[in-house]
């Protein structure tokens, strides 16, 4: 079971959450109706950096597993709000850039074509996302070797 504390720091207009490592504190925005100057993420940004964060390690994992070694990988993850209360995302999607040399395409690809068509086992990290969201997804990917 995973446990993060968010406590609300009034002085600061913003939260502050601490998870497993008690050392490493992260500010969170707070609606800020054009008061203070944004401190961190927002709450919603943080669900995007989870979902990009996640899966990005399934992608090094993979291709950790197959001997292949990426310079570089980068998520790009874009969410769309519902415009009304409590402004669930309705649509997310992530794209991955990828950097290595001789990483074959597939390699890598194939677990997530699965996972968005819900035939994959879920994340060891990420659980049953994309399947257990609500919100539509998708996923973009580009391989740049030298």
């Amino acid at each position: 079971m995973r446990t993060v504390h968010v406590e609300w720091v009034p002085t600061e207009g913003r939260f502050t959450a601490l998870g497993s490592h008690a050392d490493q504190v992260l500010s969170i925005n707070a609606p800020q109706e054009g008061r203070r100057p944004p401190t961190g993420f927002s709450a919603s940004e943080l669900l995007l950096a989870g979902v990009g964060s996640c899966s990005a390690w399934d992608v090094v994992e993979i291709l950790r597993k197959g001997r292949q070694e990426a310079t570089s990988i980068e998520v790009r993850v874009t969410g769309e709000q519902s415009s009304e209360p409590p402004w669930p995302y309705q649509r997310i999607e992530l794209h991955y850039l990828v950097r290595g040399r001789n990483i074959p395409e597939r390699s890598w690809t194939a677990p997530y074509d699965s996972a968005w068509s819900g035939t994959a086992r879920p994340s060891p990290r990420c659980g049953e996302w994309p399947r257990s969201s609500s919100a539509s997804s998708s996923w973009r990917r580009r391989l740049i070797q030298p």
